[in-house]
């Protein structure tokens, strides 16, 4: 009798696990729908928040997908219309780790920005505040005109170093979840990063 009940395990086992390879969602589930959510970020131009509020469900594989999707761009400002696919999905990844982690970073730069720069990435926490220490961000918004300043590349590096840095050691267990949908709480995500 064990050896027939030991022969219909591995027999269920065989059948499920070939269904597994058959069907590889059914082993990365959500992994597979987070993945094909973050590889779409920027992408709609018409809703900057696409797929923000389903990152958020499960916001430690989320960030970790979104960490790695990270890359300098390059260093300009990219007008309406002349934006590309490959900054419009760079800035979207930040904008959802930030809207996710509740988290952004600045840094210093080697480089010499010009007026344009300082204004849109050269501040702490809200545009012309007090920053003494200069460190700027990825990205900066200029609203009236929707074009993304970037940062330099060596700024660009050492943000990208961060978010590493907060997967590895807070990525795991961080306790935060938005307080509003990403629509509602748009404020809080968009601007800079």
């Amino acid at each position: 009798m064990e050896r027939i009940v030991r022969r219909f395990l591995l027999a269920i086992a065989a059948v499920l696990l070939a269904f597994a390879l058959v069907n590889p969602f059914v082993l990365a589930g959500t992994s597979a729908e987070l993945a094909k959510t973050i590889s779409e970020l920027g992408l709609k131009p018409a809703d900057p928040g696409y797929g923000f509020d389903l990152l958020a469900q499960e916001p430690h594989e989320a960030v970790a997908l979104l960490v790695k999707e990270l890359h300098p761009i390059e260093r300009r400002a990219y007008f309406e219309g002349k934006k590309t696919d490959q900054s419009n999905h760079v800035i979207a990844c930040l904008r959802a780790l930030r809207y996710i982690s509740g988290r952004t970073f600045s840094v210093t730069t080697k480089a010499k920005l010009n007026d344009s720069e300082r204004q849109f990435l050269d501040f702490d926490k809200t545009m012309h505040d007090s920053n003494p220490s200069h460190k700027i961000h990825f990205f900066g918004v200029w609203m009236s005109r929707n074009a993304d300043y970037v940062a330099p590349e060596d700024a660009q590096l050492a943000i990208i170093e961060e978010w590493k840095r907060f997967q590895k050691e807070e990525g795991k267990d961080f306790r935060y979840r938005p307080a509003a949908s990403a629509a509602k709480s748009m404020d809080d995500w968009f601007w800079f990063g």
